[in-house]
């Protein structure tokens, strides 16, 4: 039979056991703790760089809105000034035709010339004529 001092001896075995697991246990749990503490130092700082990059890309973002107005307003200036060019062309081409329509030609020339140097020689023809002395000849 066990005596009351082995009882106790065997008690106090078990839990001097029982007090190593714990150690055992806490030592354990304290390193993962520590894991668990890096790992959120860890995804703090990722989080202060994903806020950062966010606040960046908001930049950007508006750099790109503010680029897109810009490129709407000078497509405007560009249609405007791509209209007036049209209008000028119509504007020349109608002018053009106009003066094909309306201009001298070489034989229209000729012929004036022509009816001129007749014209010439019936004055000069008349003056002898008549006698009439031409004030613009010398």
């Amino acid at each position: 039979m066990i005596t009351k001092d082995e009882k106790l001896l065997n008690a106090l075995t078990a839990i001097q056991t029982d007090v190593a697991r714990i150690k055992q246990d806490v030592g354990i749990v304290k390193q993962e703790q520590k894991q668990l503490m890096q790992e959120q130092k860890r995804l703090v700082h990722e989080q202060q760089l994903l806020g950062k990059e966010q606040k960046r890309m908001g930049q950007e973002q508006q750099l790109l809105g503010k680029e897109q107005k810009r490129l709407v307003q000078e497509q405007t200036n560009t249609n405007t000034v791509v209209a007036q060019i049209k209008t000028i062309l119509k504007v020349l081409e109608a002018g053009q035709n106009d003066i094909r329509e309306n201009m001298v030609t070489k034989v229209d020339l000729q012929d004036i010339k022509s009816d001129m140097a007749k014209d010439r020689r019936r004055i000069e023809n008349l003056e002898e004529a008549t006698k009439t002395p031409n004030p613009h000849k010398n």
